[in-house]
């Protein structure tokens, strides 16, 4: 633990830790089938409609859709390559009382983070393949552990020179998978890593990233850790 803040988090590093999650329950359980079968009569807020919104990530808050998790696992089945529909960190499933028990399946290390803060600090998210998160930062660190699919995360550090300029608030102009002709050298300037089942990356605070899903996906973002994760400077607009 001492070793990860020191080589990591003081020093604003990101780092892919292969295999983090292997031996957690989620891994084995984890599934579309796993969700629909445990909790399919649970009512579960999606972001929806996203392909016919240009900005569906700075739009979520009006892409909003109730359903039970039977029919929203049905629907991801059904998707194909999508990205139409996603359980994102905004919606705010895994902190509600109907899906605590998947948390039983999370090990998180020992002393790593806060056992108190867990499940209130955590982001679930689960959609088809084809899913985008837009490039953008966080204002806080975040352990993002892939527990079923494949994911492709493109990131640069805070300080790119050529993503600075392009940046909107928390987001970025550029689309490092098709950037428009005048970007691409911003685009070129990032980090490529697939995570695979089981992997953790560790994306510091203010570390541009786009996420794509390249299989069906479900991961679980972490940043309820045991020190301070509050980085006001990373808050457009706000002193």
């Amino acid at each position: 633990m001492e070793a990860f803040y020191r080589h990591y988090w003081e020093t604003n590093t990101a780092v892919c830790f292969e295999g983090f999650a292997d031996a957690w329950p989620a891994r084995s359980r984890w599934k579309p089938s796993y969700f629909a079968k445990k909790f399919g009569d649970v009512q579960i807020e999606a972001c929806t409609g996203r392909s016919s919104d240009a900005e569906p990530d700075i739009n979520a808050a009006v892409l909003r859709e109730h359903m039970s998790m039977a029919e929203f696992v049905a629907r991801v089945e059904a998707a194909g390559v999508s990205n139409d529909l996603y359980l994102i960190a905004g919606n705010g499933n895994s902190r509600t009382d109907e899906l605590a028990p998947l948390f039983e399946d999370v090990e998180a290390p020992p002393g790593l983070f806060s056992a108190e803060h867990l499940r209130s600090s955590s982001a679930l998210w689960f959609g088809p393949a084809g899913t985008i998160t837009a490039l953008h930062h966080d204002t806080s660190n975040i352990l993002f552990c892939q527990i079923w699919g494949r994911k492709r995360v493109r990131l640069a550090p805070p300080d790119n020179s050529l993503l600075l300029p392009l940046a909107r608030g928390l987001y970025n102009h550029v689309d490092p998978r098709d950037p428009a002709p005048e970007h691409t050298d911003a685009a070129d300037s990032m980090f490529e890593v697939v995570l695979e089942p089981g992997d953790a990356l560790f994306i510091p605070v203010g570390w541009w990233h786009h996420v794509e899903a390249l299989d069906v996906s479900i991961s679980l973002a972490l940043n309820g850790f045991g020190r301070d994760n509050v980085y006001p400077w990373f808050l457009p607009g706000r002193g």
